[in-house]
């Protein structure tokens, strides 16, 4: 079953696992800007330190364990929406290496209609749209270096994403919201 069945209420075409997007509502930029020495990392830290309790939400989600390493399949757009793929495998099995945020832009985790784990990034630079999978544990070295390379080469389509990996999306859904099939047979 996956994540939109077990959970209805949380889907409308994604669940938002975590997003700063809506952190600096309320933030007075303008009071900051009168002192000069208070920089855009400082604004950053300062909207965070007001939402912190919602980082304590990704603090927990960072050690949920996979049985896989996963691996991260970016899409870059530069300003001139110039595409590059790019691919990183993160050598351990659990989802910390998921949440990393840079802290200059906005950016957004979600689980989306096919049950996949997902974000986006958006700086002043570039944009960055990634896709969180587990590799399989069927693959030799030499398919996992295949992978990437047709990753890089930008030659992927859904079917090789499939054929190559499962998906996280039922195990973050898992974590942030607990097993509603548990809790339905406990409750009978």
């Amino acid at each position: 079953m996956n994540s939109k069945a077990k959970y209805p209420n949380f889907f409308d075409q994604r669940c938002i696992v975590w997003t700063n997007i809506n952190l600096f509502n309320g933030f007075d930029y303008e009071a900051l800007r009168g002192h000069c020495c208070v920089c855009q990392d400082t604004q950053i830290v300062r909207a965070l330190k007001l939402n912190n309790d919602a980082l304590d939400e990704i603090r927990e989600l960072m050690n949920v364990e996979v049985e896989q390493p996963i691996i991260s399949i970016d899409m870059h757009y530069d300003a001139d929406d110039e595409a590059m793929s790019d691919c990183y495998i993160f050598p351990y099995c659990n989802l910390n290496g998921c949440f990393c945020f840079s802290g200059d832009g906005i950016k957004e985790w979600y689980i989306d209609e096919k049950d996949d784990l997902r974000s986006f990034e958006v700086t002043d630079i570039d944009s960055c749209f990634s896709l969180f999978r587990m590799l399989k544990p069927s693959l030799s070295p030499r398919d996992v270096q295949h992978f990437k390379e047709e990753i890089i080469a930008g030659n992927i389509n859904w079917d090789m994403v499939e054929k190559y990996t499962d998906s996280i999306g039922e195990k973050v859904a898992t974590a942030m919201f607990g097993d509603v099939n548990n809790e339905v047979s406990n409750n009978e």
